[in-house]
């Protein structure tokens, strides 16, 4: 099989089935693509130790953009970011009309909120220690700025406690259960550190500690206390609406968690599809928008910079 992998890459490819993740991973019921996305890529890190940072992008994403400078301006979009208040900016939508353009200005907007409140280093919970070298004080306003993420998501990590999300009770092998504190990012499209796959690689082998993939790094970043960050991306919804409408829409929850709340219409719930602006979205997991904009885009209408997902191409 590996005379279909391009020449260049054959020497990092590694192919595999499900056989082969349930071999790596015998603790884990679960082993398909759509709830364990990630287990190929902890294989990976663990076969290739020289990469740091490994993305993940789904084989319908579409950029109407340069792809490296795209992934490269999310990375020092991300690296630039200061932990005070992050988880907080991660669990909502920034939308550059309400703050002047200005993600300081957003930034200052959580951090009214939120004050001293948001989450500091690792949550509290069973069996889990701060992968990080030191937390300092509340005071160290800096602190993350310069440093690499251990995750970039391009969705908003979202609580899902009581979002009524199909999987918000699919939590296995955690002591706490479904009290463990959880972070979820809709499309697992997202960039990952060696340091983060490692820790979920031993979760999973030796505890079989395991979420779906949408939960899985924004979890275990969130439990570690490492640095994660949701960078935000142009978003085109078809529907005509308001700012402070779509706001109100799309950041409706509580503090922490904005951008979920109860039957999110973000998400697919217990209740199914919920009313929202979503299925003409342009990046969103299912729906026709991105679609529609790709084959514009291809028939050579100009766009800015974008990325468009699903596209379903024959």
């Amino acid at each position: 099989m590996l005379e279909f992998v391009p020449e260049e890459l054959q020497d990092m490819a590694i192919l595999f089935n499900e056989r082969t993740l349930k071999a790596w991973y015998p603790l884990v019921q679960e082993h398909g693509a759509q709830d364990q996305m990630y287990q190929s890529l902890q294989i990976f890190s663990t076969k290739f130790k020289q990469f740091d940072h490994i993305w993940q992008l789904e084989m319908d994403l579409r950029f109407t953009s340069q792809v490296h400078d795209t992934l490269e301006s999310a990375t020092a979009f991300a690296r630039a970011q200061r932990r005070r208040n992050l988880w907080e900016r991660n669990g909502r939508f920034y939308i550059p009309q309400l703050h002047g353009n200005s993600y300081e200005n957003f930034s200052a907007t959580v951090d009214a909120e939120v004050g001293d409140m948001g989450v500091w280093g690792p949550v509290s919970t069973s069996n889990f220690k701060s992968q990080e070298q030191e937390v300092p004080p509340r005071t160290t306003w800096n602190w993350g700025v310069g440093k690499d993420a251990d995750l970039i998501s391009l969705m908003p990590m979202i609580d899902p406690v009581g979002t009524s999300w199909i999987y918000e009770d699919n939590i296995n092998g955690f002591v706490d259960g479904i009290a463990t504190p959880r972070r979820v990012a809709i499309v697992s499209i997202t960039r990952s550190s060696r340091r983060l796959l490692q820790l979920i690689d031993e979760a999973q082998r030796k505890r079989g500690q395991w979420l779906v993939s949408e939960a899985t790094l924004e979890t275990f970043a969130l439990l570690y206390g490492l640095k994660a960050v949701a960078v935000p991306q142009p978003i085109s919804f078809t529907k005509e609406i308001q700012v402070q409408e779509l706001d109100a829409e799309i950041n409706k929850d509580l503090i922490h968690s904005k951008a979920g709340g109860e039957l999110a219409s973000l998400l697919y719930t217990k209740k199914g599809w919920m009313t929202g602006p979503w299925c003409d979205a342009s990046y969103w997991f299912t729906g026709h928008g991105a679609q529609d904009i790709w084959n514009v885009y291809v028939d050579g209408q100009p766009l800015p910079p974008m990325l468009l997902h699903p596209v379903k191409e024959k």
